[in-house]
C-alpha cells in the first residue's frame, strides 16, 4: 500500500521559518510583486534553460501563488498600519484640545477658590502631576468640584458649560487612550509579522531563481539584467551619480 503526502500549503511552509529567517521588505511590497510578476514570465519563457542549468521547475510554478500570499498578508497589514496611524492622529488632536481645558481650568480654579482653604486644597492636588493619564484625571475632577461649588465659578464669570465639555473629554480620552496605550505595547502585530514572513518566502524563491538567471545567462548582458531587480539598480545608479559633498 502507497501512502501519500498532503503537499504542505503557502502559509505552513511559512509558518515554519525560523524567527532569524525574517526579513522586511527593502523596498515597497507593490513595486517588489510587479518585479516578480515579471520575473514569472520571463522565467516561464526560459524555464527549460534554466532547469537544464539546475533549477528546480516548482520554484517558478511557485511564484504565483507566493506572489498572492504576500499581497493578501501585506493587505491585512495596511489594514492595522492604517488603523493605528488614524488613532494615533486621532490621540495628538483630542489630546491638545485636552490639555488647554486642563490649563484654563487649573487658572480659573484656583482664583475662583482662592478663599475657600478646603477646595484649594483639592484643587492644588489635582495641580500636581504630569502625563496624558493626568491629564485625563485631571479633567473629570474638575469637573466634580466645579459641578458641586458653582458659585465662585460664577463670581468670576465662568463658562460653566466647559464643565461638561470636561467630563467628556475625559471620557472619550479615556478610551482613546486605552487605544494608544495598547498599540504602542503592541508594536509587532502579528499581521505585520505575516507579512513579512511571507515576503521572506517569496524572496528566496525569487533569489534563486535569479541566481539561475544570471548563472545561465552571464554572456547576455541584457539577458541578465532581466534577472535583477529594477528597483534596486536605478536607486544603486542615482546614488552613484550623486556627486559627493
Amino acid at each position: 500500500m502507497t501512502e501519500t503526502t498532503t503537499p504542505k500549503t503557502i502559509e505552513e511552509k511559512v509558518a515554519e521559518l525560523l524567527e532569524d529567517q525574517i526579513t522586511h521588505p527593502p523596498m515597497p511590497v507593490d513595486s517588489y510583486v510587479i518585479e516578480v510578476e515579471n520575473l514569472f514570465n520571463y522565467a516561464t519563457k526560459d524555464k527549460g534553460k534554466l532547469v537544464a542549468n539546475g533549477l528546480d521547475a516548482s520554484l517558478i510554478d511557485e511564484l504565483p501563488p507566493a506572489i498572492a500570499f504576500l499581497q493578501d498578508k501585506q493587505s491585512e497589514w495596511m489594514q492595522v498600519f492604517n488603523g493605528k496611524s488614524i488613532t494615533l492622529e486621532e490621540w495628538a488632536i483630542a489630546s491638545q484640545d485636552g490639555y488647554n481645558l486642563q490649563r484654563e481650568l487649573q487658572h480659573v480654579f484656583k482664583f475662583a477658590y482662592r478663599k475657600d482653604a478646603k477646595i484649594l486644597t483639592q484643587v492644588n492636588r489635582i495641580a500636581d502631576g504630569s502625563g496624558h493619564a493626568d491629564m485625563v484625571q485631571d479633567l473629570s475632577d474638575y469637573a466634580v468640584i466645579g459641578k458641586a461649588n458653582p458659585e465662585p465659578l460664577n463670581l468670576v464669570k465662568f463658562d460653566l458649560t466647559k464643565l461638561d465639555k470636561a467630563d467628556e473629554y475625559s471620557h472619550s480620552l479615556r478610551t482613546l487612550l486605552g487605544k494608544v496605550n495598547g498599540i504602542r505595547k503592541n508594536s509587532d502585530k502579528e499581521e505585520k509579522e505575516m507579512r513579512d514572513r511571507a515576503y521572506t518566502y517569496l524572496k528566496n524563491i525569487v533569489d534563486e531563481i535569479r541566481d539561475f538567471g544570471k548563472y545561465t545567462f552571464w554572456e547576455d548582458e541584457a539577458k541578465m539584467k532581466l534577472y535583477t531587480s529594477e528597483y534596486h539598480r536605478k536607486k544603486r545608479e542615482k546614488q552613484e551619480a550623486t556627486p559627493e559633498v
